[in-house]
């Protein structure tokens, strides 16, 4: 039902958090893709470890952190898609069995947007709530694209835009918001 993406560049430390809250999950219709950018840090060597739930993953060079998804959204296999990076984790290990009652209960819908928390080193966290998904995208980002759920169905291909090297997740939610 969900691929988990995982995009990384030599974060090996956010890759190992990222990993414990992905392999905690009591829920099993998921995958996990991770698209390594070739990493000189131990990654690729973590990454042979893993065995439970074996990650779907490449690495090889590639053009950015939105090339980087746009492979992984190749590599997945699931119905909806969840891209989080390296160093983001999923709040409790409840959270994929959560998020798929939901879309259930919501009838399968095109994008769910879920709440974040912001963590700080200092041990603050701020709480971002999803907002209404307004065409045209007025009031900024419904929410953070680790807390984003979409239908692979309605995803243009490749869904990242690399013309916008720091905004294509913006600019996907804005494609997608002037069609519905």
């Amino acid at each position: 039902l969900i691929s988990v993406i995982t995009v990384v560049r030599n974060d090996l430390a956010g890759l190992k958090a990222t990993c414990e809250s992905v392999v905690k999950q009591r829920f099993d219709d998921y995958e996990w893709v991770v698209v390594d950018g070739a990493s000189t840090d131990g990654c690729v060597e973590f990454l042979q470890t893993i065995r439970s739930p074996t990650p779907r993953w490449e690495s090889e060079p590639d053009k950015g952190i939105y090339d980087a998804m746009n492979k992984g959204t190749r590599l997945s296999a699931g119905d909806y898609l969840l891209y989080l990076n390296a160093g983001d984790e999923l709040p409790t290990e409840h959270t994929l069995e959560f998020v798929a009652a939901r879309l259930r209960e919501e009838g399968l819908p095109d994008i769910l947007f879920g709440a974040a928390h912001y963590c700080f080193p200092s041990g603050r966290r701020i709480l971002r709530p999803a907002r209404p998904f307004v065409p045209g995208l007025r009031y900024g980002m419904p929410a953070i694209h680790q807390a984003t759920y979409f239908k692979r169905t309605v995803l243009p291909d490749p869904p990242y835009d690399l013309s916008y090297p720091v905004s294509a997740d913006f600019a996907l939610l804005a494609t997608l918001s002037s069609m519905h």
